[in-house]
């Protein structure tokens, strides 16, 4: 049984990829029910939120976290990762109370407020002409290099930022070996034939990577972030999070 198709551009799932995908989300749904109905059957204290994010979004989640138990100090956050579109469905069945998601993804049932935008930058060999200088690079100076970029249903929001933006360039990106692992793709951009990346600027890490130059783009691109909550969501911890998030927003652009 094969469950993806690979072209030298992207990966997809085949119809009986489709089907496993399909079995394991009702496998997670059924787990998550469950769950639910042991914390009713328990009953759940009221001070507890429980919160789906993502990589890269811990930080924000941290700050926001330390701010509303200065005043609420009994409250007790779970935390739960999971892709995003597991994330809605938790919302909706109630086994979330809020999520932070790249994107703004549209869903019955949820209300999303965009709250922040998260720069894309690129990672090139550091001896490329566009790495001289501290200044953005400009996505056409790249056009000569394979591009690493994220697996089709992977990472498919940066996949479609960066094809966008690099088409508004004048160019088709050429396609290189698949992104990973941040640390994985920068030591490969580091050591391996030439070739660039693009990646959300809140997950690259805080030292440097031998050989990589590490750039901002010159014009900016960036990729909104949300909060996710149930519309029928009570006033209470959860809008008072969502709240905090958003006077914490601009400061941890």
């Amino acid at each position: 049984m094969r469950l993806f198709d690979r072209t030298s551009r992207r990966v997809q799932l085949t119809a009986d990829g489709m089907r496993m995908l399909d079995e394991a989300r009702s496998v997670l749904a059924a787990a998550d029910n469950a769950t639910a109905v042991a914390a009713g059957l328990s009953g759940r204290p009221a001070d507890v939120i429980r919160v789906g994010t993502a990589p890269g979004l811990d930080r924000r989640l941290r700050h926001a976290l330390d701010a509303l138990r200065r005043d609420e100090p009994g409250l007790t956050i779970e935390i739960d990762y999971r892709p995003t579109a597991d994330q809605l469905e938790a919302l909706r069945r109630g086994t979330l109370d809020l999520c932070l998601v790249r994107g703004v993804p549209s869903s019955p049932g949820l209300d999303t407020i965009e709250l922040w935008r998260t720069p894309v930058h690129v990672a090139l060999p550091a001896g490329h002409p566009a790495a001289a200088g501290q200044d953005g690079v400009r996505l056409e100076q790249l056009a000569g290099l394979p591009a690493r970029l994220p697996v089709h249903g992977c990472d498919s929001l940066l996949l479609d930022v960066v094809l966008g933006a690099c088409r508004s360039a004048g160019f088709e990106p050429l396609p290189g070996r698949s992104a990973g692992a941040v640390e994985h793709t920068l030591i490969e951009v580091g050591s391996g034939p030439a070739t660039w990346a693009a990646l959300y600027a809140d997950l690259l890490p805080d030292e440097p990577v031998a050989g990589v130059a590490v750039r901002p783009l010159d014009p900016a691109l960036t990729v909104p972030g949300s909060v996710v909550v149930a519309a029928s969501a009570a006033p209470g911890h959860v809008h008072r999070l969502v709240g905090v998030l958003d006077e914490h927003s601009d400061r941890l652009a």
